[in-house]
């Protein structure tokens, strides 16, 4: 399941009727802020990627964009300095999913440059004298 930030239903909620914003299927709304709602929601897009495995097994697909932006990663960069906004990335979850299904390669190019730039951060501000 994805955790979706979607302005416009929070703006809208009347608009919700349909339980889906775009492709995602929403469970549950988690909470609303003066930003917009976050909802618990289903990307169906991920039976797709099952269906191809199931008729190509022998096919090695390829996930764009799937960084889990965990948590932990924000919360390091955020306490050293850096201004990331709040953001939420593809479960883990799915990402496993497609692995089993299928899936060889997973781009997580956000992840990287957070742990990255979280750890550098971290050492300039507690060593300075290193630098």
């Amino acid at each position: 399941m994805a955790v979706l930030k979607y302005t416009f239903a929070a703006k809208f909620p009347k608009m919700m009727e349909a339980q889906k914003i775009g492709r995602y299927e929403i469970i549950e709304e988690k909470g609303r802020g003066a930003m917009g709602a976050v909802y618990i929601a289903r990307d169906p897009a991920m039976d797709r990627i099952v269906a191809i495995h199931k008729k190509l097994p022998n096919c090695h697909l390829v996930m764009h964009g799937s960084s889990s932006v965990p948590q932990d990663l924000q919360d390091e960069l955020r306490k050293y300095g850096g201004n990331m906004k709040q953001t939420w990335g593809v479960p883990v979850e799915e990402i496993q999913l497609g692995i089993k299904n299928g899936v060889r390669k997973i781009n997580v190019d956000t992840d990287n440059r957070m742990a990255i730039t979280g750890a550098i951060r971290k050492v300039l501000a507690e060593s300075p004298e290193l630098f």
